[in-house]
This record gives structure tokens, sequence and C-alpha cells, in this order.
């Protein structure tokens, strides 16, 4: 039974993230048919599989690692410094085995040759980054919730 927990907290903080990222690859895919003249539908199917895509294994990937060395320890006990490191590894990681399966798979590419290798680092340490600043954000955001006793239903939203 905890395993079905834990998968669907881990579904959940990839969801959350995901979400956000793939209304950002619209609004990219829209500019995209305003300033290039692509077609909208494929500029926004791309912008949303992509970035929706990026970070839900982003959020996947931070929260396997912390479920998986973090998974004794309370939210209290978890520095927002120690999550954003587990996170900038989750997006560092994530982002090299974009690049490496891109570099396997597309010969375009061409090799290492040093343009592609300084693409390839700025684009693992950019996704670090960004994994480490929405961990440490996600962490620090979960501790200011209050914490409901178990079975108890959070308050209803208060009418207009």
């Amino acid at each position: 039974m905890a395993i079905w927990r834990r998968l669907k907290a881990v579904l959940g903080l990839g969801s959350l993230w995901a979400l956000p990222a793939a209304c950002v690859g619209a609004i990219g895919g829209v500019i995209s048919t305003l300033a290039f003249g692509t077609p909208l539908l494929p500029s926004l199917g791309w912008g949303v599989t992509t970035m929706g895509g990026l970070f839900l294994g982003l959020g996947v990937g931070f929260a396997t690692l912390l479920t998986l060395t973090e998974g004794r320890r309370t939210l209290s006990e978890l520095g927002a410094l120690r999550a954003g490191a587990w996170g900038a590894l989750a997006g560092g990681g994530l982002m090299a085995v974009v690049q490496a399966v891109a570099l396997a798979t597309d010969p375009g590419l061409g090799g290492l040759d040093p343009d592609t290798l300084s693409a390839m680092v700025s684009g693992i340490a950019t996704f670090g980054a960004l994994g480490g600043v929405l961990s440490a954000a996600s962490v620090r955001l979960a501790r200011e919730v209050p914490e409901l006793p178990p079975g108890q239903a959070p308050p209803a939203l208060p009418p207009d």
C-alpha cells in the first residue's frame, strides 16, 4: 500500500511542475506562430509536449531521488538547500540523459565538437539550476501548509 502512496506523490509533484511548464510551452508556440509564421497546431503541440514532458521528468526525477534518499525524514528535517541539491542533480541528470540520447540518435549533430559540447554543458547547467530552484521552492512552500490530522479533510474555501 505504501508504494502506491509514494507513486502517487511522485507523479503528483511531476504533474504540478509539468502543468505550468506546458502553459509556457503553449505561449512559446503562439509566439513562434506570430513571429515566424509557423503553423499554429504543430507549434503548440511541440511547445506543450516538450516543456510539459521535460518538467514532468524533472519533477518525477526530483521526487524519486527525494523518496529514495530522504524517505525517512520529515519536511521539518529537510532543508531547502538539501532539497535544492537533489533537484539540481535531478535536473542536470535528466538533461544529460536527454542530450546523450539525442547525440546517439541524431546523425545531424555531428559528434562532440566544441560547439556541441558547449551547448550540452550549458543545457545541463541550466536545467540543474532550474531543478535546484524549483525543488527548494517546493519544499519551502510545502512547509508552510498546516498539517492536518489523519482522516481530516481540508477546510472548504470560503464563499466569494
